[in-house]
């Protein structure tokens, strides 16, 4: 096993006749038998080649065995029981072989902790270093990397200052890596003063807008929190710091950063580490859950926490408004699984009004998703598009989105934004990072479908450079098409115009709706509002089109007509026999006479098999 450290210094019983000088003296003298301190500096060598391959379990069981062997070694020039000839009980586990045993070992233990490791067990290892690291100070004072480990100890225990204390000592010290650790020390120590002194500030900030993560689809982040967030980034490097003297503060700081800066789902991933530290009881933690819950866009959790805790000191207008949009989409669903589309979008449009605040954006950008799917069963395909920009501008990972968009992209045959939209699902389907998916396979499969479709709609733009887009159906009028009045595209037109101006872009969302995305989105929308309208405004222009229109009609369902047809007609199959194959055809043979060439007798005595 790892074995334990030897005993604690034992006091040396001192008379009033002996000095410590003397002791001290007495003791470096006394030294291991040649048999023993090789034996020692053997496991000590394998400690340290177990150490360089990463073996760090394997290397603290190897300075263990080592350590074990050196105390229990008897000393030369000892008396009986260690007693020096001075006649007093001595501690002869010193001196720089002891040091550089037990630094090793507080070395390995050190780094025997990973990301998997549990907190609990993370801290006993830390402490045990630190102990290995005092005990080789005291065996041996003037050995500077035991110093420098102690040090090392306290900073990844939190403990800043008590680091910058004991690297005071060294100050003397020319060492590089003395000065290395001051800086560090010094850096982490403001660093978490910074974040201590946000407390106050941040406890009345506002939720933000979902940042769920940090790609280049995050919002910029506001400059009021860029300071403390590059500082709790700095301090991660010490997990430790939360079960600190400072680390009940510190953990209510980032937990309110979090919110503030939109990381929802950081914030919900923090509550389990909130509940390790056994912070749960601590009076900011329901509402800093329920928010962290909502805010990722899980309203049936938030809503169940409140319930599940006895002192719950949330707001009660938070937990109605999300109750309120959860009854909403739920009520919305159920229409629109009855084909009840217009009834659908109403349900949906209360869900979505009920979002008074920033901390729902996530939760409105599902609903708005979903009222988008409910526009589109009314073939209101402008609505929908729009629907489906806004759901995207409150939450750009919202991958159902970005798929529906794409769907209806391609039905008014607009393939850039298409395949724009379906390269985004991709590329977010593809990271592990985004928390999407309930398990692996299901990010597999929809994967693989993405990919599937976008090589589709990749083909088809290729194949159909020179399409046109469905201006019919932008404009609603998708019934109509070439029989469509001019006053109809008309007062077509003066509605979506009206509707969808960039400068109304803002008109029915909530004040702290993304100002920016919609109106861009909005822009789009209304620049092929109007080249639509342009279009078929136009008498001479609506003729080429509608003419256009015609032919790519009539070859679809010409194309239509010769896959049904490949499909039924006996001959579609090839064979073995059939003249494609060459050499395996029999009237290709020398020997063979040639056949006859095969008749359709289902048809009326022509051959049809030469059109194949």
């Amino acid at each position: 096993g790892g074995g334990d450290s030897p005993p604690p210094i034992a006091a040396a019983t001192e008379s009033p006749s002996v000095s410590v000088g003397d002791i001290e003296q007495a003791a470096s003298q006394m030294s291991l038998h040649s048999r023993d301190s090789e034996e020692t500096e053997r496991l000590r060598q394998l400690g340290n080649a177990l150490y360089r391959e990463e073996k760090y379990v394997e290397a603290d069981e190897m300075y263990s065995r080592a350590i074990m062997v050196f105390a229990s070694a008897p000393r030369t020039n000892a008396g009986k029981g260690d007693e020096s000839p001075l006649g007093v009980q001595i501690d002869t586990f010193v001196g720089r072989d002891a040091a550089v045993l037990l630094t090793n070992r507080a070395a390995a233990r050190m780094m025997i902790p990973n990301e998997s490791t549990p907190y609990d067990e993370y801290r006993v290892l830390i402490l045990k270093a630190l102990t290995d690291c005092e005990r080789a100070v005291r065996a041996d004072a003037s050995y500077t990397r035991a110093q420098l480990r102690v040090a090392a100890c306290h900073m990844k225990l939190g403990s800043f200052g008590t680091a910058m204390d004991f690297l005071e000592v060294l100050s003397a010290s020319e060492d590089a890596d003395v000065e290395n650790a001051k800086i560090e020390a010094k850096a982490a120590s403001e660093h978490l003063s910074k974040v201590l002194g946000a407390l106050l500030k941040l406890r009345a900030c506002v939720p933000g807008l979902p940042r769920l993560y940090s790609d280049s689809r995050a919002r910029k982040l506001d400059e009021t929190y860029e300071p403390v967030v590059k500082s709790v980034a700095a301090l991660s490097s010490y997990p430790l710091l939360s079960s600190s003297e400072f680390g009940k503060p510190f953990v209510e700081a980032k937990a309110a950063l979090l919110i503030a800066c939109g990381a929802y789902q950081e914030a919900s991933a923090f509550i389990s580490e909130i509940e390790t530290l056994g912070l749960s009881k601590e009076g900011w933690v329901p509402e800093f859950t329920f928010s962290a819950l909502l805010g990722k866009g899980d309203p049936h959790a938030a809503c169940e926490y409140v319930k599940s805790v006895s002192e719950c000191d949330v707001d009660e207008e938070a937990i109605e408004m999300a109750r309120t949009m959860l009854k909403g989409k739920e009520d919305g669903n159920k229409m629109f699984n009855a084909e009840k589309y217009a009834e659908a979008v109403a349900s949906y449009t209360l869900a979505f009004d009920a979002g008074k605040v920033p901390v729902a954006a996530a939760y409105c950008s599902i609903v708005l998703g979903n009222r988008a799917a409910a526009y589109q069963g009314l073939n209101e395909f402008l609505n929908a598009l729009a629907d489906c920009g806004r759901a995207l501008a409150f939450n750009p990972w919202n991958i159902k989105a970005l798929s529906r968009r794409a769907t209806l992209h391609e039905s008014i045959r607009c393939w850039d934004d298409a395949i724009r939209d379906l390269r985004s699902y991709v590329e977010i389907a593809g990271n592990a990072q985004y928390d999407l998916f309930a398990t692996a396979q299901e990010r597999k499969n929809a994967l693989a479908m993405a990919t599937d479709r976008l090589r589709r709609l990749e083909t088809t733009k290729t194949t159909q450079a020179n399409s046109q887009v469905d201006m019919y159906r932008i404009l609603g009028l998708d019934e109509l098409k070439d029989k469509a009045t001019q006053t109809d595209i008309k007062k077509a037109y003066r509605a979506l115009a009206l509707k969808y101006h960039p400068d109304k872009a803002n008109r029915n969302m909530p004040s702290w709706a993304p100002a920016s995305e919609l109106h861009d989105d909005a822009d789009r929308l209304f620049k092929l509002i109007g080249e639509t309208n342009a279009q078929l405004s136009d008498q001479a222009l609506r003729r080429v089109y509608d003419e256009t229109e015609r032919i790519r009609a009539q070859r679809e369902r010409h194309a239509s007509y010769e896959r049904s047809f490949t499909r039924s007609n006996t001959w579609s199959a090839p064979t073995p026999n059939d003249f494609q194959f060459g050499q395996d055809a029999p009237w290709m043979s020398p020997n063979s006479r040639r056949s006859k060439p095969r008749v359709n007798r289902q048809s009326s005595g022509k051959n049809y098999y030469w059109n194949f």
